[in-house]
């Protein structure tokens, strides 16, 4: 599964604003790429799963206020402030690299959102959110 991940970065995106940049896999694709490719049968030696179908909602970004804070391992920083490479800290609470930051987005309509807590963001209508409602878990966006 490790000369998977590594081969999977040796890519470069071909077109686009990232034309020419290394594919940087998120933790959640690593996951993926290593469920899929790291399982063998004992017997066989052969992989357990030869083909798959992953369906991912678009626009996996964060669409936030510039202004918004943000965890990191030595402090807060703002959303503005952040740079492909920056360490910041994960839901799980541990360090995790920025691997892509997206253009600042104009005339996109936002709201505030409050959590239970009090606290509040601004994020974009777009932006999706797990909710849990008992022990049902769905993704809304903000709108």
């Amino acid at each position: 599964m490790d000369k998977a991940i590594k081969f999977i970065s040796c890519l470069r995106h071909f077109k686009g604003k990232s034309s020419g940049q290394q594919f940087i896999l998120e933790p959640w694709q690593a996951w993926i790429v290593a469920n899929i490719v790291g399982w063998y049968r004992i017997d066989t030696k052969t992989r357990r799963f030869t083909s798959s179908y992953i369906e991912v909602s678009r626009k996996n970004g964060k669409a936030l206020a510039l202004d918004t804070k943000i965890p990191t391992p030595t402090g807060w920083t703002s959303m503005g402030d952040l740079k492909v490479g920056d360490l910041v800290l994960g839901a799980d609470g541990l360090p995790t690299k920025v691997t892509f930051v997206t253009p600042i987005k104009y005339n996109h309509s936002c709201y505030r959102v409050t959590f239970e807590d009090g606290e509040s963001v601004i994020a974009d209508a777009e932006h999706n959110w797990f909710v849990k409602r008992g022990k049902e878990l769905s993704v809304k966006t903000t709108e």
